[in-house]
């Protein structure tokens, strides 16, 4: 008996380390309507040690552009522990927020990303003092290809803010949206091989006085290879959401965008200074070099 006993009790505490229970965590932000959700108890505990933050790639952004968010954890802790994989609908939400006049930020629910049942929640280890980072477009991420939304078209101060597993407080990150004075050019991109997805190229002039030259998805606004397009740029449903790839302090004088063969596109400019510019990105619009 005196043999037994030891090895029952280290057998009941491997189990208990190895096999966490379930844990009801509520997940919302400013006043949202609450989602319940449950987790294995040992990474919803982890999940809480973590330093969180989110951020955007700029700060002013063009109506329909779209924002690059990135997610970072940190684990402060003195111990390798595992939690949830970011980005995934069963782990993480995303709310985007308006600012009313009033100053205070209002929650819009058609824009709030919910995260779903954590049936196989995705895991990662995360080291004693590590921070991960995870970037994404918004239009089309990562989490379960959701599309979250890209800048508005009105004028205003806007918010992303984070729930990951229920961690309090939610961090978050605002931006602006501010409408162009005219869109300059918009230019096919020409295919190398058939049933490519349809792009085109844009240029915007900003209220700031540059120019944005983004990629887009098909447009309901013709091609035009050679002339200025002079009208107000609001987005207003002529666009489908764009990435931009540069802001020029010049006006673009010359403009070309293609496909290479390995389907990713390439875009080269020229400005009045003579100042030659070459980006290429994948289809998803992530750069993938810059020249």
């Amino acid at each position: 008996m005196r043999s037994l006993l030891p090895a029952y009790l280290v057998l009941c505490f491997t189990t208990a380390t190895l096999i966490g229970q379930q844990q009801d965590v509520v997940l919302s932000v400013n006043g949202t309507k609450p989602v319940v959700r449950s987790y294995d108890s040992r990474l919803a505990e982890n999940a809480k040690h973590m330093e969180l933050s989110i951020s955007l790639d700029r700060e002013v952004y063009l109506p329909r552009e779209i924002p690059e968010i990135t997610i970072r954890i940190k684990n402060p802790t003195i111990d390798a522990l595992m939690i949830p994989l970011p980005l995934n609908r069963s782990t993480t939400g995303l709310l985007h927020q308006y600012k009313w006049p009033t100053g205070r930020f209002a929650p819009s629910n058609e824009h709030w990303v919910r995260p779903e049942f954590a049936t196989d929640t995705p895991t990662t280890k995360i080291q004693a003092g590590e921070a991960m980072e995870f970037s994404f477009l918004s239009d089309k991420d990562s989490l379960n290809d959701v599309i979250v939304r890209s800048a508005p078209d009105e004028p205003n101060e806007y918010r992303w803010s984070l729930v990951y597993l229920g961690a309090s407080p939610a961090p978050s990150a605002n931006y602006r949206v501010m409408h162009g004075t005219s869109l300059e050019r918009v230019i096919n991109v020409s295919a190398s091989t058939a049933g490519a997805e349809r792009r085109k190229v844009v240029v915007i002039k900003t209220a700031l006085e540059d120019f944005a030259i983004g990629v887009s998805r098909e447009l309901s606004l013709p091609a035009d290879e050679t002339h200025t397009i002079s009208r107000p740029y609001t987005g207003n449903g002529s666009f489908t959401p764009f990435r931009r790839i540069a802001t020029s302090k010049h006006a673009i004088k010359e403009l070309e965008a293609h496909l290479n063969a390995s389907d990713q596109i390439v875009v080269r400019w020229v400005d009045v200074a003579d100042l030659q510019k070459e980006v290429v990105l994948n289809q998803e619009l992530k750069i993938l070099s810059e020249k």
